[in-house]
């Protein structure tokens, strides 16, 4: 017998039986979410720093002229569960919100 955790159980009976394939796709869909969110940041940020020759004080700063759409700022893992901020729900991954600052206090 091998070293498997699962002894006997194939991988395909615990994974059919498993609701992780919902759970990661719904995780990649956020991440990929989140990728373009991050980078529609970044190019308004580009284009904000090529007018004013540095950076914006706020990433509220960007909108609309820059960024037209808001709620671009928003984590989309913060969007689904509503939260965000100090409480890291998922690993950290959430940046925060509109308000964050994007130079040094």
């Amino acid at each position: 017998m091998s070293g498997c955790a699962l002894g006997g159980l194939g991988l395909r009976a615990f994974s059919q039986n498993s609701p992780e394939p919902k759970a990661s796709s719904l995780a990649a869909e956020e991440k990929a979410g989140c990728t373009e969110n991050l980078k529609a940041i970044y190019q308004a940020v580009e284009a904000y720093r090529r007018d004013h020759k540095d950076l914006p004080n706020w990433l509220s700063d960007l909108v609309p002229q820059y960024l037209s759409d808001a709620n671009l700022l928003v984590c989309p893992v913060c969007r689904r569960t509503g939260k965000t901020g100090a409480g890291r729900p998922h690993g950290g991954a959430c940046a925060g919100s509109c308000s964050r600052r994007t130079g040094s206090a």
